[in-house]
């Protein structure tokens, strides 16, 4: 792991929370398309509006 690696994860941790990345990581730990399709219902009946 170079130097400007580490700097840049290290950077990350301290970045504000938003709703959009949480949202965008839920959906890409699905396993198969129903699960995709299942969390996209979740978020869109407002699973991640209190973020």
């Amino acid at each position: 792991m170079s130097f400007k690696s580490s700097i840049s994860r290290i950077g990350a941790m301290f970045r504000p929370f938003d709703s959009q990345s949480a949202a965008r990581t839920y959906l890409n730990a699905s396993v198969s398309i129903y699960d995709l399709e299942r969390r996209q219902r979740e978020i869109d009946s407002g699973k991640f509006t209190n973020y």
